[in-house]
Order: C-alpha cells, then structure tokens, then sequence
C-alpha cells in the first residue's frame, strides 16, 4: 500500500516524541534533535491536504489557551526590543521561547491520537528504569552505570543528572505519572510493576535529600487526591502518607533543618513579643 505524506509525518514525529521520552533524563541534546523531528513531520502534515486540518488547536475549546499562548510569545518578543543586549535576547526568543512554545503545540497534537499516549507512557517507564538503574549503581559502586557521575561530589544521589537537584525535579514529576499509568493498567503483573517501580523511585527521590522537590510532589498527590476518583484518590493518599513518612525520614537523617530551624528561631527572638 502507498504510504501517504501524512503517514510519513506521522511516523517521524511519533519516532521523535518516544526518542524524547526516553532520552531525556540522559541526554541534553535529546530536545534539540526530538523538536526538529516534530517540527519536520509537523510541515510535512501542513502540506498534505489530508491531514492539513487535523490538529487540536482548531477547536473551541483550545482557544482561550491558544490565544494565551499567542499573547505570551507576542509579549516575549516586545521584549527584545528593550533588552539592553538585543542579539542574545533575540537568539534566546527563538531558540527557547518559540521553541518550547511549538514543541508543546506539536505534542499536544501527536498526543491525540491514543496508541501514541500508551506507547508514550510506557516507555517513559522504560526511561525511568534505567535512571532508577544509574541511581542505584551510583549508590553501590560509587558512580553510575551509564552517564559515571559520582556519589561523592555531592554525596547525594544524581543519577544520570550534574546534581541532586535535577533528579529530585525529575522524579517528583514522574512519580505522579507513573501512579496514574499504573492506575489505569488493566494487565496485573504490569500494574504491579509500575506500582514497584513508582515505590524506587520515592526512595530515590529521598537520596536527593532536595526538601522542595518532597514539598512539590506532595503537593501534586494532594491535587490528585482532590480531584481523582476513587482509585487514584486511594493510591494517591497512599502515597503521600509514603512521601510524608520517608520525606521525614531522610530529612532527619540528612540533617536538612538543622540549620534552618535555628535560624528561624533567631528572626522570631529578635522580632520581639507579637502585641
């Protein structure tokens, strides 16, 4: 059968989306190389009259958020016009901004279709297996298996990541992703999987001893207690009591408000009495 230029398209921008989700805990240039990806398939779909008008964006309901959307890059772009360093502010207009922006546009599009959300999310959990797999060689050898970043640079767990920081911001997005992925799952021995895999994963975020990446995950499960059904109300309670527990745990041991707490106790005593 003759393939299309919209089959084409559609190929290479799914092949670039599931690249992207598993690439991009390790590698900075993944975004780059994805996005052009995206962006090609993207025109190729602009010029087959089949699949020209088949985008979200066209409906009423994305409107308001598209306008939004217009409004912010327009707004970024007056403002190069006053930056004091006009060169850099444009380059970082299209290079980030405008980027970003199409990058969200054009995912958002690839991500109507339902195979390419299922496939997508299973091999975000592939991605984060092998993170889960480079924390713990970091643990147990003293640098990782794939990427080699040491344990003792900054004694606290990296991964595949420069510092703690960006695994802790990592995981505390995954977390509730993979909890709703293994929520949905009808298979059981998958859905058990994913449920042991979102569990090494909290305990890995724990290895970060990063307090606000705790604070921010426990604030994402609170959302999905609030305004999940059943299921994920219960396995979202489940996990933040999880969170909240561990969090304590490793933030006691690490010692992460020892000197906090002192010095908060100082602004109260030189406050004075409250009348």
């Amino acid at each position: 059968m003759k393939r299309s230029v919209g089959d084409l398209a559609r190929a290479i921008q799914e092949t670039s989306l599931y690249a992207l989700c598993f690439l991009l805990p390790f590698s900075k240039a993944a975004v780059e190389i994805a996005f052009g990806g995206l962006l090609v398939g993207w025109v190729l779909e602009r010029l087959d009259p089949r699949t020209r008008a088949e985008s979200l964006w066209g409906s009423k309901r994305l409107r308001p958020l598209l306008l939004s959307l217009v409004a912010y890059l327009g707004i970024c772009a007056l403002s190069v016009l006053v930056s004091r360093y006009p060169s850099l502010s444009l380059r970082a207009f299209f290079s980030k901004w405008l980027e970003y922006a199409l990058l969200m546009v054009i995912t958002a599009d690839v991500c109507r279709r339902p195979r390419v959300v299922r496939q997508g999310l299973t091999i975000l959990a592939c991605s984060a297996l092998f993170v889960l797999i480079e924390g713990f060689t970091q643990e147990r050898f003293g640098s990782g298996l794939f990427r080699g970043y040491r344990l003792d640079f900054f004694d606290r767990m990296t991964g595949p990541y420069e510092n703690p920081i960006d695994l802790a911001t990592y995981l505390m997005v995954m977390i509730p992703i993979l909890l709703a992925h293994a929520v949905r799952h009808r298979n059981p021995l998958p859905r058990a999987a994913l449920f042991a895999l979102t569990g090494l994963l909290l305990l890995s975020l724990g290895r970060t001893m990063a307090l606000g990446a705790w604070v921010g995950l426990a604030a994402g499960l609170l959302g999905i207690i609030l305004v999940g059904d059943a299921v994920f109300r219960r396995c979202g309670l489940v996990l933040l009591v999880a969170a909240a527990v561990g969090g304590g745990w490793f933030v006691q041991r690490a010692g992460v408000l020892s000197g906090t707490l002192p010095l908060f106790s100082g602004v109260i005593r030189r406050a004075g009495p409250l009348h």
